[in-house]
């Protein structure tokens, strides 16, 4: 049985990228992983996120998630015109996360006025 580190004995340190994969590999929903690497690693870079352009793009499944809300209550947002499906496939549709963002944004603007 190994020994407790002592404890003031400093963290290992490990890169972005491996926390990266390892929060992706848990499922975390795309729109959150950027915030969760900064929780992990305690670094406050709002400045360096917001410079990096966003292209990520959800799945159908994953903008649910990202809602919270059911299948046919997206499919009543895409007929409605509130968000813009991409076509991915001939069988596949996603959303860019940059128009998630903004749609969220609009909705919570109503819900404060």
């Amino acid at each position: 049985m190994k020994d407790a580190p002592p404890k003031n004995a400093e963290a290992p340190q490990v890169s972005e990228e491996v926390v990266r994969r390892l929060i992706e590999s848990l499922g975390f929903p795309a729109m959150r992983v950027d915030r969760a690497i900064v929780c992990l690693l305690g670094e406050e870079r709002p400045e360096e996120m917001q410079k990096r352009p966003d292209h990520r793009v959800l799945s159908f499944k994953a903008t649910c998630h990202a809602l919270s809300i059911s299948k046919s209550g997206l499919r009543r947002l895409v007929k409605a015109g509130e968000l813009t499906p991409i076509q991915l496939s001939t069988r596949r549709i996603g959303f860019r996360a940059a128009d998630v963002d903004a749609f969220v944004a609009t909705r919570a603007e109503h819900a404060s006025a």
